[in-house]
Parts: C-alpha cells; sequence; structure tokens
C-alpha cells in the first residue's frame, strides 16, 4: 500500500492477493453480517499470512516487560499450541494480554515487537501451519487445552488465536455440548488472528527484537 497524488494505490502482488481471497472473504462477510462485523481485507490477510514480496513479518509478544531475548519458559496452564513462546500478528490482540499478564503478575504492560527476516528457510525446521481454524486446527487446541496432545512437537506452529470468545466455545464442544460441526460453524463467524509459537531453541533464534512499547 502507498500514497501517491489521487490517494491510496496498491502493489500488483497485493492487488492478486485480494482477488484471489474475495470469493473466502465474501462468504466470511455474509456469516457475520447477521452480527454486523466487518471484516477488515487487509487484517484478513494479515490473517492469512501474507507479506508483499520480502518484506520482514511483523509478530508481537505482550508481556508485563520488555522481552529481549525470548526464551522458552516451563508454563504453569494449558495453553492453545502448547510450549513455546506466543507471538502474534495482530497488535490488538498482544496488547489486550499485556493488561492482562499484569493483572496477573503486576509490571508493566508491554508489547514487544520482532521481526522474521524476509526470504526466511524453514526448510530445516518442522512447522505446522493451518491456514483456517479447521477441523484439524479444532482437533489440536482442544487437545493441547485439555491437556491429552501426545503427537508430534514442532519448532514452530502458526494457526488462529484462540481469544476469550473461541476458547469459549472450545470449552462447550470439549464439554460434549456442542457437535464438531457446531463448534466450526461457531467459529467461522469470528473474526481471528494468527499467532506464531516458537516451540524450540532453533525457531526462537529466528526472531529479531525491534522495540518494546508500553501499553
Amino acid at each position: 500500500l502507498r500514497e501517491g497524488r489521487g490517494g491510496f494505490a496498491i502493489s500488483e502482488s497485493l492487488g492478486a492477493e485480494i482477488i484471489r481471497s474475495l470469493p473466502l472473504f465474501l462468504h466470511m462477510k455474509r456469516k457475520n453480517a447477521n452480527i454486523y462485523e466487518t471484516i477488515d481485507i487487509f487484517a484478513f490477510l494479515g490473517y492469512n499470512g501474507y507479506r508483499n514480496g520480502g518484506d520482514p513479518m511483523i509478530l508481537y509478544h505482550g508481556s508485563n516487560m520488555t522481552v529481549e531475548h525470548p526464551m522458552l519458559v516451563p508454563q504453569n496452564r494449558f495453553l492453545d499450541f502448547g510450549y513455546g513462546f506466543y507471538t502474534t500478528t495482530n497488535l490488538a490482540q498482544a496488547e489486550s494480554f499485556a493488561r492482562k499478564v499484569v493483572i496477573r503478575r503486576g509490571g508493566t504492560p508491554t508489547v514487544n515487537v520482532y521481526e522474521l527476516p524476509e526470504d526466511l528457510d524453514l526448510s530445516a525446521l518442522s512447522v505446522r501451519e493451518f491456514s483456517s481454524p479447521d477441523k484439524d486446527w479444532l482437533d489440536f487446541v482442544t487437545a493441547h487445552r485439555n491437556g491429552s496432545y501426545r503427537g508430534e512437537a514442532f519448532d514452530l506452529i502458526i494457526g488462529a488465536v484462540a481469544n476469550d470468545d473461541v476458547y469459549r466455545t472450545l470449552q462447550v464442544y470439549s464439554a460434549g455440548l456442542l457437535t464438531e460441526e457446531q463448534a466450526l460453524e461457531a467459529l467461522r463467524i469470528k473474526k481471528l488472528f494468527n499467532q506464531y509459537v516458537f516451540a524450540s531453541h532453533e525457531s526462537l533464534a529466528l526472531l529479531r527484537f525491534m522495540e518494546a512499547r508500553e501499553v
């Protein structure tokens, strides 16, 4: 996206991506029409991992402190994708998490900003990517949330964030009050953003710290 004399223009690659994604985008908007929610097309493309050319991807981590050197630390609760260092492509999501951490632990709500280098080669890593909150994502997150996951370990996991609203759906589904089909349908009308979970020292070494912002 760039500003020109007549307003804003978009690059050919971004234009092509918008056209490619338009049918699914319109389907999502129709699903959301009854709850008066509008999906930002650029946020939608960000959820799907779009990067303009070789530009670095910007990731955010909400915390109660500056985290210049991310580490893998033991966790005392079950999370969406299990053990790892959690980041998101959505700034508002990171800000919200930072405030929640401060309520639990004290400190200063801080969003740490990182980038993944352009043209990153992930061939040496084990990567699990969920392109949408589908059945595989639902099973993966549910198993991690209830502590029953015994599957393959990955270096990097990419997929939708199960925020508080989504987590309520997962709880109802886990309690057997929703069928799998009903749970997936409920997830389709929610606005979700991506998270990148770095679950090994090898993947964590790819992150480049940029800055920390108090929120």
